[in-house]
């Protein structure tokens, strides 16, 4: 039953809080959009001509085309979402029905038409959502948050050398509904105190405004844009192939814009996970039978693969072999044509020496003989004219009356010629014999040497032939290896889809919520089957990425309003409320009233910073980098980080680098000073929890809208650096999937 004193007392204080309220009631902030988009100022930013194709999935087919300068400048303006006091859009979805070319668009839509430009050309993106806190809203305005959250993604975009884009999305709501009274500089000091009461007034409204914002509305846009930037499925730019890095979504909200992004995604992240959780099941075991298949065929593909490759290799080696056979065997043929020209051209000076013989013997009569006499007749008539000639000159001189006279007178000289004659002519004949044989045995080298050259040849057509065939075996296999690489990708990409969080990173801010649905969300994430279904095996994300958090809650001691405003405020607004407080829910009431970083009894982890050593012979500190230096790209970098610490910080990867200092985080609920050279504690238990509540020391949060300042950047992108997933090592299909040209000659 209800407490009538309770009520009386509950309805007395609202009564009060309403008076206080008439008073300052003029100075509140009006219901309007900041956008100047739906003011039709001047100054609106225009959006690409083209950008309506990309609104609706209903649009005619537009080709996906690469960026030009004009669509860079619009990406990199963080996107505004404004909200009423309600949660509804202020710019609903365009109405059907409207021409497709000048119907409205509305801030939601135009933020996801923004993606899907950018997807379509193919880069990879980061999305960052940043939900505003107390005190701010959509204005653009000098100090204003809106105002720090585009020189973020700006310096993003300007100091990353890859093709990664970072797209902003300004979730904004009336979180400031009060307009400060203005006054000259010489009274500003009494009108700064008198602000403040009514902004200390509207903490209650605006608190109670952020219950009402974080609704549908809310939720739908930062999920279906967190959804659109994780999507695989858009045509790409003509002649591009998909890139194979990861797209992330990074969440942020700050004080009463942690309250909204803790309501509105976290707690639709558990039901959506809880919802998920029998198709988890069953399919993490199906994607663990087909990766054990895949594994079993993969390694039977790879062992083939291997024997085909040695025959391969013995083949090619054998070819290699046949081909320098083939080589030599025309280096023979070539040496035995040269033997035998040479013979011959000896063969040729023989036949000359004999003919000459025969036409000074013979006189001109030889030339006119038919037919012409050959080389043997010619050697024949040579040895009878000797012979003739010879007998003659016998006769003659053993009888010389009786003696027919020899055609010539026998002289000293003519007998001489007729010596020289018979010489001659035996030793060209033995020279023809001796050439002949020469050419013959140079024709029989030829005629070996030509035979083994056709053998070389149709051994190595056979060979050739024979490579051929174990080359398209071998073609196959590595087509079947690398299919099954593939396969195996597209597994692990499954698992990842299965597994996938919708953001990959939720941070929360010196949030301005309670710890009791921090806990509950802890609790619910910590469910012994939530746990088993996401702990990592070969189906599922890597184990780094299975012990990170999923929700990152920060403050420090030097959040005022959130260690004594928000625990008063909370006392207020329950003064007879009833709390539990046994063994299932102790001290119910401290929950209630204290933020989960600055609750000692929910924290997980510290963020420490280090003291300079006692001993002051050691080495000085490393040199750290001044206030402009770029906090973001150091911290996300840990190559860069490396130049600004010591060895003796310990672990790099649990370090933030500031202008000043450097720090650690590391599990615990009590702030301390670290020291160099000690050992790092762990950061990570066994069995983690994905919902971690960090306190971090004073000096990097120094107060509560301490949110864009160089430090706090700098913590902010340690721990995107510490907490996003990373893409696991990808299957190595390259060398499996070579061209043989590299092995082929």
């Amino acid at each position: 039953m209800n407490n009538p004193v309770a009520c009386s007392s509950s309805q007395a204080v609202r009564g009060l809080l309403a008076g206080l309220a008439l008073v300052v009631l003029p100075g509140c902030v009006g219901l309007h959009s900041y956008d100047p988009r739906n003011t039709h100022a001047p100054q609106a930013p225009l959006d690409p001509p083209d950008l309506i194709r990309f609104v609706d999935e209903t649009s005619p087919a537009l080709p996906r085309r690469s960026l030009d300068a004009a669509d860079e400048a619009f990406l990199a303006e963080p996107f505004i979402i404004e909200f009423d006091d309600e949660g509804d859009f202020w710019t609903p979805a365009s109405t059907a029905g409207q021409p497709a070319d000048s119907r409205r668009i509305s801030q939601f839509e135009r933020a996801r038409a923004a993606l899907r430009l950018a997807k379509g050309a193919n880069r990879p993106v980061s999305l960052l959502f940043f939900v505003h806190g107390w005190k701010h809203d959509a204005s653009d305005r000098e100090g204003s948050n809106l105002n720090d959250f585009r020189n973020v993604i700006r310096r993003l975009n300007e100091t990353d050398d890859t093709p990664r884009l970072y797209l902003g999305v300004y979730i904004a709501w009336r979180g400031a509904s009060w307009n400060p009274f203005r006054a000259p500089p010489d009274r500003q000091g009494l009108l700064t105190s008198a602000n403040q009461i009514p902004l200390t007034l509207s903490y209650w409204d605006r608190a109670n405004a952020t219950d009402r914002v974080a609704r549908a509305s809310v939720s739908y846009a930062m999920l279906a844009l967190a959804a659109e930037a994780k999507r695989t499925d858009l045509p790409l730019a003509a002649g591009t192939h998909r890139h194979a890095q990861r797209d992330y979504v990074v969440m942020v909200g700050h004080s009463m814009g942690g309250r909204i992004l803790e309501r509105a995604v976290a707690q639709a992240m558990v039901g959506g996970l809880t919802l998920r959780l029998p198709d988890i099941a069953r399919e993490r075991a199906r994607l663990a039978e087909a990766l054990a298949a895949n594994a079993n065929d993969q390694l039977a593909a790879r062992k083939n693969q291997h024997t085909e490759e040695t025959q391969f290799a013995l083949l090619l080696a054998r070819r290699q072999t046949r081909e320098a056979a083939l080589a030599a065997a025309e280096k023979a043929l070539d040496d035995a044509k040269a033997a035998r020209d040479l013979a011959a051209s000896g063969q040729t000076g023989v036949i000359s020496r004999i003919g000459q013989l025969f036409r000074r013997w013979f006189g001109p009569a030889s030339d006119t003989m038919e037919p012409p006499p050959s080389l043997d007749l010619q050697i024949q008539r040579l040895r009878d004219r000797i012979a003739q000639e010879d007998a003659a000159v016998r006769a003659y001189v053993a009888n010389p009356a009786d003696a027919k006279a020899p055609p010539d007178p026998v002289t000293p000289a003519r007998l001489e010629d007729l010596r020289q004659l018979r010489d001659e002519l035996e030793a060209a004949v033995i020279e023809r014999a001796k050439a002949d044989t020469r050419i013959d045995a140079a024709r029989l080298a030829v005629t070996v040497a030509e035979e083994q050259l056709r053998q070389a040849q149709a051994s190595l057509a056979a060979d050739t032939t024979g490579l051929a065939e174990a080359e398209t075996r071998l073609e196959g296999l590595r087509e079947t290896v690398a299919r099954l690489s593939f396969e195996r990708v597209e597994l692990h990409d499954r698992g990842r889809r299965l597994f996938a969080r919708p953001a990959d990173l939720i941070v929360l801010l010196n949030p301005a919520t309670n710890s009791v649905l921090s806990r509950q969300l802890r609790e619910a994430l910590s469910d012994p089957w939530v746990r088993a279904c996401l702990r990592p095996t070969d189906a599922t994300p890597v184990a780094t990425e299975y012990h990170a958090p999923w929700i990152v809650s920060v403050s420090s001691p030097g959040d005022t309003p959130n260690a004594r405003v928000f625990p008063i405020a909370s006392n207020l607004s329950r003064l007879f409320g009833r709390f539990r407080n046994d063994e299932a829910s102790p001290d119910q009431r401290h929950f209630v009233t204290t933020t989960g970083p600055l609750n000692d009894r929910f924290r997980t982890h510290v963020i420490e910073k280090f003291v300079p050593p006692d001993d002051r012979t050691a080495p000085p500190p490393p040199a750290l980098p001044d206030a402009s230096a770029n906090f973001i790209a150091i911290n996300q970098d840990p190559r860069q980080l490396t130049r600004f610490i010591d060895p003796r910080h310990g672990d790099p990867s649990q370090l933030v680098v500031t202008d000043e200092a450097v720090y650690r985080l590391r599990s615990g609920t009590k702030l301390s000073d670290a020291r160099l050279g000690e050992a790092t504690p762990t950061t990570t238990p066994a069995e983690p929890s994905p919902y971690w509540a960090i306190l971090a020391d004073a000096s990097l949060i120094q107060n509560h809208n301490d949110v864009f300042s160089p430090r706090a950047q700098a913590l902010t992108a340690s721990l995107l650096r510490m907490f996003l997933p990373r893409d696991p090592p990808t299957v190595e299909i390259a060398d499996a999937a070579a061209p043989l040209a590299a092995t082929t000659p």
